[in-house]
């Protein structure tokens, strides 16, 4: 297992994001690897679409209906995390300049555990 990071997997699931341009919430549902480009996005739905599942199956179906997939190097131009409380997977509420200071990281860190198939089995807090 690996070390795990300062800001790690489980701190950024279900941790509000912003749209800039508009202020639009969105929660941070997972973090998708596109194996054949080794690309990373970080999915998000809008926060409205949570009010709407109550299962599991409802889950499913609004993440592969509804979810907006963001390239992980572009999403800072239009997303920030917020500031406020979030009901995150660790408890942990990372201010939006700690997550960005580290982005770059955290995705070299994230690729590894992907290609070696070691994502979400890493010793994450």
């Amino acid at each position: 297992m690996r070390k795990p990071l300062v800001v790690d997997y489980a701190d950024l699931m279900g941790k509000t994001i912003l749209r800039t341009f508009d202020g639009a919430k969105f929660k941070c549902v997972t973090i998708q690897y596109a194996k054949n480009t080794e690309v990373l996005y970080v999915s998000i739905l809008r926060c409205y679409e949570f009010e709407h599942i109550n299962t599991s199956d409802e889950y499913a179906c609004a993440l592969a209906n509804k979810a907006i997939f963001i390239n992980w190097d572009n999403f800072f131009e239009n997303y920030e995390f917020s500031e406020k409380q979030c009901e995150t997977m660790s408890g942990k509420n990372h201010p939006n300049n700690l997550i960005k200071a580290n982005w770059q990281h955290i995705k070299k860190v994230f690729l590894k555990d992907f290609k070696d198939g070691s994502h979400g089995k890493a010793n994450q807090s």
